[in-house]
């Protein structure tokens, strides 16, 4: 019970750090609240669905009820990245998350994280943190 609760605590305050970080990479600009909220919603649809295989831009787009080229067009302005580059970068942020706060084996982060392929989370977390999920939480 005690480990249910604190993954619920620990998502909670991914979730918030998550929308937080979106909002920061806006630089300072002024942004309309349209489009905050969208990528507060885009950035909570990503997270609360993170391990769901079928989390792609059409899913986003049909959970915003906005088409795929809006979509496309408004996360690119405004983050300065893809809608699958940003659902990569919350799934690397949330395996990082995972291998320093807990002791879920990598194949259990992976899993969490959405990712299917051991090989391509295996590559994708060397490209962005410079080595393995292993050699990272030895060296956190």
């Amino acid at each position: 019970y005690y480990r249910i609760f604190y993954y619920v605590a620990q998502y909670q305050s991914f979730t918030k750090a998550a929308a937080n970080a979106a909002m920061q990479k806006f630089g300072g600009n002024v942004v309309k609240k349209e489009d905050r909220e969208l990528i507060l919603r885009v950035t909570d649809l990503i997270i609360s669905n993170m391990n769901n295989g079928k989390l792609n831009m059409t899913f986003l787009s049909e959970e915003c009820s906005i088409s795929q080229m809006q979509l496309y067009r408004k996360v690119k302005e405004l983050l300065q990245m893809t809608p699958v580059e940003y659902i990569k970068t919350l799934r690397m942020e949330r395996a990082e998350d995972l291998l320093t706060s807990t002791s879920m084996s990598v194949q259990e982060v992976m899993y969490e994280c959405g990712f299917s392929s051991k090989s391509y989370f295996f590559k994708e977390f060397a490209t962005k943190f410079g080595c393995t999920p292993g050699e990272y939480r030895k060296k956190r």
